[in-house]
């Protein structure tokens, strides 16, 4: 087990045992690893897969099972993963990659070149953490799984995209969206999450440490 720096889980449809996980580093790209769960709770290892940017820290799976999305929230890119509907297993390495930087290199330097600590929460730090857009997630609508709402921390926004669910790639963007109230202070948008019954999404802001609501 690869337990050293695992951010996120997220469990493959309910016909399959399998559960995939992402290490999160900021130096290195994040790993995206699948196990079998057993009848006993114990784990098999049945793949592992590059997720093609550095801190990983989100997985999607996609409504029809084919495809898994991971977030990159460092360099903010947003790659697609192939999968096997039948064994959840991975079906090759990264199939498609969205970049909201349009390949431009990163304003602000990462912790060990002399950046900030976003653990922190003061201004300094915040103006530094959203110089640069962050990817932190990526929600495919609850209805048909074709739109991807992705929380961007570092531009305060959501932004949406068109997923194509045929092919598995992530196209321009379609609309932004704003994460708060508008009140002029920073929001950082971290999770967004669809009610299961109403039209209401809801918006985690880790940096004004609120929850905001939309009606869809």
């Amino acid at each position: 087990m690869h337990i050293s720096n695992l951010l996120f889980l997220i469990f493959s449809s309910p016909r399959l045992n399998v559960v995939y996980t992402c290490t999160e580093d900021i130096e290195a790209n994040g790993m995206i690893y699948a196990y079998e769960i057993h009848s006993d709770g114990s784990l098999t290892e049945i793949g592992a897969v590059d997720a093609g940017g550095t801190s990983t820290c989100y997985l999607t799976i996609s409504s029809d099972q084919r495809h898994l999305i991971a977030v990159n929230y460092w360099d903010s890119s947003l790659v697609v993963i192939p999968l096997s509907k039948e064994t959840g297993e991975f079906m090759g390495e990264i199939q498609s990659t969205y970049d909201p930087r349009d390949g431009k290199a990163m304003i602000a330097a990462a912790k060990k070149d002399g950046g900030v600590n976003h653990s922190n929460n003061d201004e300094s730090t915040i103006a530094q953490r959203q110089v640069d857009p962050h990817s932190h997630a990526l929600v495919l609508d609850p209805i048909e799984g074709c739109v991807a709402y992705v929380p961007d921390l570092g531009k305060d926004l959501i932004r949406e995209f068109w997923y194509n669910k045929q092919d598995g790639t992530i196209g321009g963007e379609l609309n932004v969206l704003p994460s708060g109230l508008c009140t002029g202070k920073p929001d950082g948008p971290r999770y967004f999450e669809f009610h299961p019954k109403f039209n209401i999404a809801y918006v985690v802001n880790e940096l004004s440490s609120t929850v905001s609501s939309c009606d869809s």
